[in-house]
């Protein structure tokens, strides 16, 4: 089952690989590590990342394209697509832990978890908003007090991208950032990094 703009199931971990996934799996292994040659697949954002205005992705884009409206005092901000599709956020710190919680449980019970053949686990926050949501919760911790207008000519995306985390949770796994928290954290770093933010 490839996840495409026809297709809202949401992805378990039998779900074949995508680029994106691959990406994110080798980001994983290589910061993070794995154990018994098992990989960690999510959606995640950090504070480091890139906050370029056209190249970036969606949340260091508006991170960045709301502070600099604030700063400015712009009396709007323009977000692309209609703001419907949802989305599944995951705090890098989030994705830390849970890689070394795999690290950290006894084979046995790993074993007794795990088919032999899995080759990735999910790792999701098990939340999911529109993008419509995160630009609205982006701007209030930001401060940008003015007007959202949506550039409907530019795509989308999927519909949804949703992991299915269960497997993870029943390992004993479970996120401690919410959203908005993750937003906050992710933000004061870049105000406390701006003359070093990768643009």
């Amino acid at each position: 089952m490839m996840l495409d703009s026809k297709n809202f199931k949401t992805i378990v971990e039998n779900t074949p690989l995508v680029s994106i996934d691959l990406c994110i799996i080798s980001d994983s292994q290589i910061l993070l590590g794995k154990r018994n040659n098992q990989r960690l697949r999510g959606m995640w954002f950090t504070p480091g990342d890139n906050y370029h205005p056209d190249n970036s992705h969606v949340i260091p884009a508006l991170i960045n394209r709301f502070h600099e409206a604030k700063a400015s005092n712009a009396k709007a901000v323009i977000a692309w697509g209609t703001g419907s599709a949802l989305r599944e956020f995951l705090h890098v710190d989030d994705m830390a832990t849970a890689s070394i919680h795999v690290m950290n449980l006894s084979v046995g019970l790993y074993q007794s978890q795990t088919p032999s053949m899995l080759s990735h686990i999910n790792v999701g926050s098990g939340t999911e908003c529109s993008i419509k949501e995160l630009t609205e919760t982006i701007a209030d911790v930001v401060g940008f007090r003015g007007v959202i207008t949506w550039d409907k000519s530019k795509p989308d995306g999927a519909p949804r991208k949703f992991l299915d985390s269960t497997k993870l949770n029943s390992l004993g796994w479970q996120p401690k950032f919410g959203l908005r928290d993750g937003l906050i954290d992710t933000y004061n770093w870049y105000l406390n990094n701006l003359k070093s933010v990768r643009k």
